[in-house]
């Protein structure tokens, strides 16, 4: 007689469980699945499309339309993306065509914390009628204590969650329960895609960012950048971090603040500093210069990954290779001679 094993797997999404039951047959190998109802289910029933019935999904930034390039591909028209590459979510303002797609939107996702103000201005106007949810409410509702505190911004805390990995996948975790919610005929597949991702979200975490940070001379890991969005990976991997734009001049660098940051360089020694992906060189070649002024070099290191992700033609669209690119050049721009080369990706 063939012995059935059953486990169960429960995923706590937002407040919801995700529940599963894989039954293996012992004696042959083979596996089935039945998908189970959540543990608690909403009360209001958000389900709003068939199975033959793509969803239109807008969000904010390519961050976002990643997440549903690895869990629903399969079941979204293109997302399309707002704020585009270079262009600062702090100041960006919703065009025509944006408001349109977001009016015809089965689901709008996007960063929240006020890091998108002129974009929640806007979904303010919508929010009866289309669904608009935060990502960043995900981590307000369930997860808070893995916020920044920061009074430097509106709403109390630093909205630049997204480079902690152990963060963003609880984020994943609730757009799983958001996509469960509006799409529950794919509840099971979007539950079983986590455990994989959720997986090598840690591996990313811990046998990569954490190992090879580690591996970096304390008086060497600076993070001197355009944008000041680099303060939860700076505080998980134990670097310090200055930005040239700050919160209060977003989109402007004055003398006084350039000169404050190339005395930083000088001071600590820095030997590197990063532009970012999809922005110009222009206010990182005026600080290397101000460096120079002061008698002191310092290099360029390659672009780091802040707002967006690369263009989809690259693999550095997806968050796991663009999170051990990232590793990856601020290495080779704070690294001495000594240290050990890392493995090619």
């Amino acid at each position: 007689m063939n012995k059935i094993i059953a486990i169960i797997i429960i995923l706590a999404a937002c407040g919801t469980g995700v529940y599963f039951i894989f039954f293996f047959n012992k004696t042959e190998g083979a596996a089935t699945s039945t998908p189970r109802p959540s543990l608690a289910p909403d009360e209001d029933n958000h389900s709003i499309s068939p199975i033959d019935k793509p969803l239109n999904i807008v969000v904010s930034t390519d961050l976002i339309k990643e997440v549903l390039y690895q869990f629903a591909r399969e079941r979204t028209n293109e997302p399309y993306i707002c704020i585009k590459t270079g262009v600062n979510p702090l100041i960006y303002i919703p065009t025509k065509e944006d408001e349109e797609k977001i009016r015809n939107a089965d689901l709008v996702l996007y960063l929240g914390l006020g890091i998108e103000p002129g974009l929640e201005a806007f979904l303010n106007t919508v929010k009866d009628e289309v669904r608009c949810e935060p990502l960043s409410g995900i981590l307000e509702k369930e997860f808070k204590e893995m916020l920044m505190v920061s009074h430097q911004y509106k709403s109390g805390y630093d909205p630049h969650f997204w480079w902690n990995p152990r963060v963003w996948e609880k984020v994943i975790l609730g757009v799983v329960h958001i996509l469960s919610d509006i799409d529950p005929q794919n509840e099971f597949n979007y539950g079983s895609i986590f455990i994989r991702y959720g997986q090598a979200l840690s591996l990313l975490d811990r046998r990569y960012i954490e190992s090879w940070s580690g591996r970096l001379a304390k008086e060497r890991r600076f993070l001197v950048t355009l944008h000041p969005a680099f303060t939860y990976f700076a505080v998980k991997y134990g670097f310090e971090t200055m930005s040239l734009y700050t919160v209060a001049t977003p989109d402007t660098v004055s003398p006084g603040r350039r000169k404050q940051v190339a005395e930083y360089i000088v001071a600590h020694h820095i030997p590197a500093i990063f532009p970012e992906v999809g922005f110009p060189l222009t206010e990182i070649e005026s600080l290397q210069a101000e460096v120079k002024a002061m008698g002191y070099e310092v290099k360029i290191g390659e672009p780091l990954y802040s707002y967006f992700l690369s263009g989809e033609g690259s693999r550095d669209f997806l968050y796991l290779h663009a999170g051990r690119t990232l590793m990856n050049r601020i290495y080779y721009g704070l690294k001495t001679p000594e240290d050990p080369e890392m493995p090619d990706h």
